[in-house]
């Protein structure tokens, strides 16, 4: 199915004539009937469309369009009831939740609806009216709609043009890739949109240059290239990166405190005697404190140079001096990139922790031929004779990615050893870079430069919560925490306050030596 030389995925209305690429107008196609006999039609102009016909050559005999047309039209008739059912099971409902919960399924319903009746209008059209190309062209949103008026008061001329259409000039005029997704990792590409939509021509000049567009799409031929005026470079829009500062204004709200609704039961607490809500006001962190996935820690054996594992006078293993973590995943056959699990034997090898069990899935996967044919026949344990007692591997532990995790809360049944007594999870975020300047002058009068930099996430957020250096309108007044989360103070009994602190979303400028270069130009 996903061989380009045996099937398309063609467009029911040509996109050449309708600019519509909406999943309702895709249909799946066999390659020689798209491009040898349907090519720039529409499904009604076909000879195959309400009988049988032979075309000959590669394509040969087609049944008839018209009567595979009726499940869908059967469908659509389904899903009209449906929606009958629950507008009928709303006006009836006793219980809010009820009436909700139909009102809920009747949009669902019409939502279905709405893409299986365009899907069978595409394939009942016979021609493509200027009603129909339009819908397809025009923003209807209704920030567009007062957006257009508003512009109008001010400027002669104002057009709005959907984000579509912007996607698909940034292609036309080679501003993008083709193949390419847009790059949104930094905020400019906004202005580059902005200078694009500059670039549109007129309506008619701008439906001929899209129609040449999808054209050469659909022949599979290039499109020649179109420059919006003469003199015109690329570097115009791509400079935008190096030349623009960009001030995006962020609004940390991480410590914003709560305000909630009193309720018991699930009902509002009103203030006696009157029709006012009881509010509840407390502290709060918003965002995430860690990572869902929780690493165990463990201390590796350490091995010699045959890869045995090493043991002390005593029969003990000599464990490695620092702590790795682990993680268990799911044991199966990697099938695309979306799917966990292991793609060859050399993966296996080298994740996984169990030096003996990976000799036991080497093993099986020897004998089985492959490792595709050893999931399928399922991988198990196996005991010192080399048998099976049909005790399959589901889930198996590897090396963990994750460096210095955060040890989130102590485990139910502790161990004796310190390291896995706690449960560990991945930072969930960073909140502030705190900047520390003490510079001190050494014995011979020279400037001694001490600089330190801490980054403080969320999860510290709730430790300094405890030592009250949050106050009330829930700002962090943070001093030089030492060891234990303990606040540093220095001998005359003053709290080590940054020089800076550093909040996401914050625009900085370095200097190296003095602020005065700063103010130097061409930098």
């Amino acid at each position: 199915m996903f061989n380009e030389n045996v099937i398309d995925f063609e467009h029911t209305v040509p996109r050449s004539k309708s600019f519509d690429n909406s999943l309702a107008n895709l249909t799946v196609c066999y390659h020689d009937y798209n491009r040898n006999i349907k090519k720039n039609q529409i499904p009604t102009q076909l000879n195959n469309y309400d009988k049988d016909f032979d075309f000959g050559g590669s394509v040969g005999k087609c049944s008839a369009i018209l009567p595979r047309l009726e499940p869908w039209k059967e469908r659509v008739e389904r899903i009209k009831q449906q929606i009958d059912f629950w507008k009928t099971k709303s006006k009836k409902a006793s219980d809010k939740s009820w009436k909700d919960d139909a009102i809920q399924q009747c949009h669902l319903w019409k939502m279905e609806l709405d893409y299986w009746q365009n899907k069978v209008n595409r394939f009942t059209i016979t021609e493509i009216t200027s009603g129909f190309k339009n819908s397809q062209k025009v923003d209807t949103q209704l920030i567009s709609k007062y957006a257009f008026h508003y512009m109008k008061t001010y400027f002669e001329k104002v057009d709005v043009q959907k984000g579509s259409i912007t996607a698909v000039f940034r292609k036309i005029y080679q501003l993008q890739v083709a193949d390419e997704k847009k790059d949104r990792s930094k905020h400019s590409n906004h202005a580059k949109d902005a200078a694009v939509l500059t670039l549109i021509p007129v309506a008619t000049k701008r439906d001929a240059i899209l129609e040449k567009y999808y054209e050469a799409i659909e022949n599979k031929m290039k499109f020649n290239d179109t420059e919006p005026y003469k003199g015109f470079k690329r570097e115009f829009v791509w400079d935008i990166d190096d030349r623009v500062l960009i001030n995006n204004i962020t609004n940390n709200q991480e410590l914003t405190p709560a305000k909630r609704k009193v309720r018991k039961r699930g009902k509002e607490i009103f203030i006696p005697g009157t029709n006012n809500n009881m509010w509840a006001k407390g502290d709060s962190i918003r965002g995430q404190l860690h990572q869902e996935t929780f690493y165990g820690a463990i201390k590796p054996a350490q091995q010699g140079e045959k890869g045995n594992l090493l043991k002390d006078e005593f029969g003990k293993f000599i464990q490695e001096e620092g702590v790795k973590y682990v993680v268990r995943v799911p044991f199966q056959f990697k099938k695309d990139a979306s799917t966990p699990g292991f793609k060859t034997l050399d993966e296996i090898k080298k994740q996984v922790v169990d030096e003996g069990l990976k000799r036991q899935i080497e093993k099986q996967v020897t004998e089985a031929g492959g490792l595709r044919e050893a999931f399928e026949n399922g991988i198990y344990l196996l005991d010192k004779s080399g048998k099976s007692h049909g005790n399959k591997i589901r889930h198996i532990r590897v090396w963990a990615s994750v460096s210095e995790p955060l040890a989130i809360k102590k485990q139910t049944n502790l161990s004796d050893k310190e390291y896995k007594q706690s449960y560990w999870a991945a930072n969930g975020e960073n909140i502030i870079c705190a900047y520390y300047k003490n510079d001190m002058v050494d014995k011979n009068g020279k400037i001694k430069k001490n600089r330190e930099l801490e980054i403080i996430n969320l999860y510290d957020v709730a430790n300094l919560k405890g030592l009250g250096l949050i106050n009330t309108k829930g700002e962090i007044e943070l001093y030089r925490k030492g060891k234990n989360n303990q606040v540093i103070i220095d001998e005359n009994g003053n709290k080590e306050i940054p020089h800076s602190i550093l909040r996401v979303g914050m625009k900085v400028i370095f200097y190296n030596e003095k602020i005065e270069e700063l103010k130097k130009t061409g930098k």
